[in-house]
């Protein structure tokens, strides 16, 4: 660690952060609904409307459940329409779908590899709690060559909870070896920012989000500029 670094350690959101969420997720999605329904149209669009999916644009709205909640929760949402039981063994077949699903499209946000290497090079402990499945997100992590940046990837699975509790974060520093007073977390979104305050961290908010800066500790307009803030 470089002298005069602000931050020990920088916990991640995935999607939105470190990941473009659209051109991830927009149309894995809109597979894995024609997959759980068979393409029976009038079950696809109940399931569709359940879970906040556009299935005429083939998009995800901004402000669907899709963006931030987590994959248990979608699951739960549309279990009905989609005439199955919430339990584990439905959960944990949506989450194999989506990881393989995704691959296929796994598009980094502008600026992470440089963010990542910079961050790396000085030392900085990295992590990342997402309301993913922890075995999608590793598998997309691999596939974009980053395995050698994070000691920790924590997901909705991975008995810590889900964002916006602290429980992931706080997983994710007790692998790092860091106090909260000295780590970051860096996202998106309400959930993201609300997970930065219950576990004791300092918010960082990534990208353009106007109605959410006034509540974040610190805002940079993109990955490019967070090097400079978390090394102060």
């Amino acid at each position: 660690m470089p002298p005069g670094a602000r931050f020990d350690a920088v916990v991640f959101d995935k999607d939105g952060t470190l990941l473009a969420f659209h051109p991830t997720w927009d149309a894995a999605f809109g597979e894995l609904l024609a997959i759980l329904t068979g393409d029976d149209d009038a079950v696809c669009e109940a399931a569709a409307e359940a879970a906040g999916y556009d299935l005429a644009s083939g998009t995800i709205p901004d402000d669907s459940p899709i963006v931030a909640e987590s994959s248990a929760t979608l699951v739960a949402m549309m279990a009905p329409a989609l005439g199955r039981r919430c339990d584990e063994a439905f959960v944990e077949e949506v989450d194999d779908l989506l990881g393989r699903l995704s691959l296929e499209r796994v598009t980094p946000e502008a600026g992470a590899e440089s963010a990542l290497g910079a961050l790396a090079a000085a030392g900085v402990g990295m992590a990342i709690a997402t309301n993913d499945a922890e075995g999608t997100a590793r598998l997309q992590v691999e596939r974009l060559g980053w395995g050698d940046y994070f000691d920790a990837i924590v997901g909705h699975d991975s008995g810590h909870g889900s964002k916006p509790d602290a429980g992931q974060v706080l997983a994710c520093l007790r692998e790092l070896e860091v106090e909260p007073a000295r780590a970051a977390l860096a996202g998106d979104s309400r959930y993201d920012l609300d997970a930065a305050r219950a576990a004791g961290v300092t918010s960082i908010l990534v990208g353009d989000f106007p109605d959410l800066a006034p509540d974040a500790d610190h805002a940079v307009a993109g990955l490019g500029a967070l090097p400079a803030l978390v090394l102060g």
